[in-house]
């Protein structure tokens, strides 16, 4: 991390101050969230070869449809409802 950032947190010096930050931080994390689903959205197509990163490990499978956050995945015969953060086109 970079020092300014850390000499930032340690002059923090209320429990309000320290409750703004996080509110900020987590704001910025959505936006960074959001972005990427926008650009794996963008690259994805019905029909679309697709890796799908999941706890089980890594698949492969085929987009069937794409809905606002998530996407219907048929891989091996069986369709799942995958989160499009977790799609990469293949």
């Amino acid at each position: 991390m970079k020092k300014s950032i850390l000499n930032a947190i340690n002059s923090i010096s209320s429990t309000d101050e320290l409750n703004e930050v996080i509110d900020l931080i987590k704001i910025k994390q959505k936006q960074l969230r959001s972005i990427k689903v926008a650009v794996a959205k963008s690259s994805l197509a019905v029909g679309s070869k697709v890796k799908v990163t999941s706890r089980n490990g890594v698949q492969f499978g085929v987009v069937d449809q794409i809905k606002r956050t998530k996407a219907i995945v048929t891989i091996d015969g069986f369709k799942y409802n995958c989160p499009i953060s977790i799609l990469e086109v293949a």
